[in-house]
């Protein structure tokens, strides 16, 4: 049986998907977001869609200097290397958006699987609902806050 915890990464699925990113490169971090994001608004993504956007936006998080309690060390380590904050580019070259950045479409996606996702229904039927809610409150709030 796999690993399946209340945190971001206490999933296999999540931590496959790390694997794919420092693998593949950090476009597909805003591609997952992104899915999300854009899913079609009457039907609800998949809870492994949403484990890998969510450790997506983990990796945001770390690189704003904000990292979760057990984001996996060799992500840290290549995070270092990369400048996972600076799709702006990207975003208008193939999205024509410049208006939102990865924080804005990173917070939209968080509050996308909240509400309205396969992962939320499955945690609904715990009793970790509520602690899972906070994981997800934790990150958004790590996301709004400023670099200095």
């Amino acid at each position: 049986m796999g690993a399946w915890g209340i945190k971001n990464f206490e999933n296999d699925t999540s931590l496959d998907f790390k694997d794919e990113i420092l693998i593949k490169g950090k476009k597909l971090i805003l591609n997952k977001i992104r899915f999300i994001i854009d899913f079609p608004k009457n039907n609800y993504p998949y809870s492994k869609d949403c484990e890998e956007a969510l450790a997506a936006i983990e990796f945001v998080a770390a690189a704003k200097d904000r990292p979760c309690s057990d984001f996996p060390e060799d992500a840290l380590q290549w995070i270092v290397d990369q400048d996972i904050l600076d799709f702006d580019t990207f975003l208008h070259k193939y999205f024509m958006r410049t208006s939102i950045d990865i924080i804005s479409f990173s917070i939209i996606a968080i509050d996308r699987i909240r509400n309205n996702s396969e992962l939320n229904e499955l945690w609904k039927e715990t009793d970790e609902y509520n602690n899972w809610l906070n994981i997800l409150d934790d990150l958004k709030n790590r996301l709004q806050i400023s670099i200095h």
